[in-house]
């Protein structure tokens, strides 16, 4: 059986004539002889609207239920795309996560996919049937709804075409990787082939590429993935294993800019108190990265990290719990940052590369706050300045 799984993100399918347009590009796979199984986001900002609605109600609403209303967008899509199908003279059924048998575990509006059965799908492909799945969706072992986190439907995919042994085409309004973002550097040069480590790298370091716990899957259970534009149906990238990929050594350049350093100062040295906030704000699932560290005579103490502006909202809750009782602790919030990243493999051998981007941000006038290293990859944390030009002249230097 000559399987595919392709996935539809909302911009793809944001209105009734993309989702007409879609079901004609499925029609065509299929008369390419492939069985199909479609994995679909909700439309354009359907989930943005839902979040809004139900924080009408409360502002911080229940997690069980919030996974029962935010399912109701994929199923729309779902709905509307085996009716656009069917109009074509196609076969399609549409199934739920639960009807899919998408089993998760984790906790509600961020769970993980722990199995699924593949059996169920495979017999409505034999059937001849177009198999359309909802991402971003399973149950639990209550049998309850639950989400997978934003993202969640390119993991969704991923999960099902590894259980299945086939490639995942992921379908967007852009047509692959580019070195830059192409709405920040017009002249990007688009990448043929990339490995799993290094979308990861530009996933983490900020680039909107593809949700990194769908690259982490992918590389986990080996499966292909091609990304190609919506609009053309053209393949860009191909994401696989670095065996079979020659890559450069620099591969991209990621820019995050909805970054803060968080600083949490102590009055009297008291490091476990400062420890054990840090500990709470990751339990409580923040990405905290690029931490110091700093001792200062008289008492003073502190440590400063990066994290999401996403996650103000946790970090004020912990402020107003911990720190206003507490006196002897402060936190404050730095939003005049970006980071800017040079990913690719073995970066830390390339002779010159951080003297390079040190005379560039100079140049600038723009101060270095932080710096991170790895394997992959090299990250600055410096003030907000001419974005654009900065961004040009790394990738005039580097030929990106």
């Amino acid at each position: 059986m000559n399987l595919i799984v392709q996935k539809y993100g909302g911009s793809s399918i944001s209105t009734i004539e993309k989702i007409k347009n879609v079901a004609k590009k499925i029609k065509s796979k299929k008369e390419d002889n492939y069985h199909i199984i479609v994995v679909v986001s909700a439309m354009g900002n359907t989930t943005d609207k839902l979040i809004k609605l139900s924080k009408q109600i409360s502002p911080l609403p229940d997690k069980r239920e919030l996974d029962v209303l935010l399912s109701i967008g994929e199923q729309k899509t779902i709905a509307l795309l085996a009716m656009a199908l069917k109009e074509l003279g196609l076969d399609a059924i549409s199934l739920t996560g639960a009807q899919a048998r998408i089993i998760t575990e984790g906790e509600h509006t961020n769970s993980i996919i722990k199995d699924l059965d593949k059996n169920i799908i495979l017999e409505y492909l034999q059937e001849g049937k177009v198999v359309i799945i909802t991402g971003f969706q399973g149950v639990n072992s209550k049998g309850d709804i639950t989400t997978l986190g934003r993202g969640g439907s390119d993991t969704s995919a991923v999960a099902i075409a590894g259980k299945l042994n086939c490639p995942c085409e992921i379908y967007t309004d852009v047509d692959g990787i580019y070195s830059i973002d192409p709405r920040l550097y017009p002249n990007a040069r688009q990448i043929d082939y990339i490995s799993y480590d290094m979308v990861l790298a530009l996933s983490t370091l900020g680039a909107k590429v593809l949700e990194k716990r769908a690259v982490q899957l992918a590389k986990q259970l080996e499966v292909p993935i091609y990304l190609a534009s919506s609009i053309t149906g053209n393949i860009g990238t191909t994401i696989r294993g670095a065996e079979t990929v020659e890559e450069s050594k620099i591969v991209g350049l990621a820019v995050d800019e909805n970054c803060a350093i968080i600083t949490i100062e102590s009055t009297n040295s008291n490091k476990e108190e400062i420890m054990s906030i840090l500990n709470l704000l990751t339990h409580l699932g923040i990405d905290i990265n690029t931490i110091s560290i700093s001792n200062v005579s008289n008492g003073y103490m502190s440590m400063s990290f990066m994290c999401s502006r996403d996650d103000y909202g946790i970090v004020d809750s912990i402020e107003k719990l911990i720190c206003v009782p507490s006196k002897d602790l402060k936190i404050t919030k730095d939003e005049n940052s970006m980071k800017i990243s040079l990913i690719g493999s073995g970066i830390n051998k390339i002779t010159d590369y951080h003297s390079i981007l040190l005379k560039i941000f100079y140049s600038n006038n723009l101060m270095i706050k932080h710096i991170a290293n790895s394997e992959t990859y090299t990250s600055y944390v410096v003030d907000k300045g001419d974005k654009n030009k900065v961004i040009s002249d790394i990738a005039t230097e580097f030929n990106l």
